[in-house]
């Protein structure tokens, strides 16, 4: 992990990130472009001058990230998808509004991903001040 958090380079066979540590990275960028985010908060909040906020996430083979989109993307490699469900359902109980409550990440179908090929997790945070 100390590798990926200097180099932003991961050898995916071999390096494993947590989900507590994308939330962290989501988190923290988030704060540094102004995002009113209190450290005690799971989601920005709308009493800081959020007006609206939503987070997107996905599973996919697209390591690429999309500077043309409203918001800003994050991906982060993961090992299988084995791990990058439960990546999925942290990043689901932490960044979605409720908390994720009722969710069972097990219910989706992932029939777009190609396991032989790398996997990322995709977060698409989209906040209106």
């Amino acid at each position: 992990m100390l590798k990926y958090v200097t180099s932003k380079n991961l050898n995916p066979t071999s390096e494993y990130i947590l989900g507590d540590y994308m939330y962290g990275i989501i988190k923290e960028d988030q704060q540094k472009k102004g995002t009113p985010w209190k450290d005690e908060e799971l989601t920005p909040s709308t009493k800081g001058g959020v007006r609206g906020y939503e987070s997107l996430i996905g599973l996919t083979n697209d390591g690429e990230i999309n500077r043309m989109i409203q918001g800003t993307e994050y991906k982060f490699p993961v090992l299988n998808l084995t791990h990058g469900r439960e990546c999925y359902n942290y990043l689901a109980k932490m960044l979605q509004n409720g908390g994720g409550d009722g969710f069972d990440v097990n219910n989706l179908k992932f029939d777009n991903i190609d396991e032989v090929k790398q996997i990322y997790i995709k977060v698409v945070v989209t906040i209106w001040l």
